[in-house]
C-alpha cells in the first residue's frame, strides 16, 4: 500500500505584500460598490422558486436593509405572447399553464432574440428608475 502523501511545507508570506495586496481588494470594491443588486433565480419545472423568491427578499430586507422587487418573467410572457395571453393558474390544470408558459416563452425567443425576457425585466427596471426619480424631484 502506498504511504500517505505528507503536507507540502507552507512558505512564510510577506505581511506587507499581503496587506498591500488587501488594501487594493478593498479599494476595488469600494470603487465598484452598488447600492443595488439583481437577483435571477432559474429552477427546474416543479422547483418552487416562488418560496425561494420570498424567502430571499425577506432576508434581503430584513437583515440587509435592502428594498426588493420580485420580477417574474412569467407575467411577461402572459403579456407579450400570443399563447400566454389569457391564461389563469387557477382555472387551468398546472400542465398546461406550465406548458403555455414555455410555449409562450419559446415564441417570444423566436420572434425577439433568445435574450428578451431579460430585456424586458431590465426595461422594467429602468422604468422604475426613472418614476422614482421624478418622484424625488417632485418633493425636492
Amino acid at each position: 500500500m502506498p504511504e500517505a502523501a505528507k503536507p507540502l511545507p507552507v512558505e512564510q508570506i510577506d505581511e506587507s505584500a499581503d496587506e498591500l495586496i488587501i488594501k487594493k481588494i478593498k479599494e476595488i470594491i469600494h470603487d465598484t460598490h452598488s447600492e443595488e443588486l439583481v437577483i435571477s433565480l432559474c429552477g427546474f419545472i416543479g422547483t418552487d422558486i416562488h418560496k425561494v423568491s420570498k424567502r430571499l427578499k425577506y432576508i434581503l430586507e430584513n437583515k440587509f436593509e435592502y428594498d426588493a422587487d420580485i420580477l417574474e418573467p412569467s407575467n411577461y410572457i402572459k403579456d407579450k405572447s400570443k399563447e400566454g395571453h389569457n391564461l389563469d393558474k387557477g382555472t387551468m390544470p398546472s400542465f398546461d399553464y406550465i406548458k403555455a408558459l414555455i410555449d409562450g416563452g419559446n415564441s417570444l425567443r423566436v420572434q425577439y432574440g433568445h435574450s428578451i425576457l431579460a430585456e424586458l425585466a431590465i426595461q422594467k427596471i429602468a422604468f422604475d428608475r426613472l418614476k422614482q426619480k421624478k418622484e424625488a424631484e417632485k418633493y425636492s
